[in-house]
């Protein structure tokens, strides 16, 4: 995520000047915006493994589906469905950004 803010004021003598500003880049420029910047990678990286893992089941679980749809057993065919649709739905569950203590 990008934040940045801009600014234009007028100087002395009348001209008009713009200054922009990379908030982002200002708070992790600072020793302790790096720290909490680790911090936070140590926290979420193995969230977003096991969401990326999950949506990577979930797309198998669809192309199986779309790829054997039209030859496949009904049953089996509901089956893929059902599995694709409870993996979706456990990984949105399971993705969410916890509660602040």
């Amino acid at each position: 995520m990008l934040f940045c803010a801009s600014a234009r004021v007028r100087t002395t003598d009348g001209r008009r000047k713009w200054a922009s500003l990379s908030i982002q880049g200002a708070i992790v420029g600072t020793k302790d915006g790096q720290k909490a910047s680790q911090e936070l990678d140590h926290k979420f990286v193995p969230k977003k493994k096991e969401f990326d893992t999950r949506q990577n089941e979930v797309a198998q679980l669809q192309d199986q589906y779309n790829k054997g749809g039209t030859v496949m057993a009904e049953d089996k065919r509901n089956q893929l469905a059902a599995t694709s649709t409870r993996k979706r739905s456990a990984s949105s569950a399971t993705c969410r950004m916890p509660k602040k203590t």
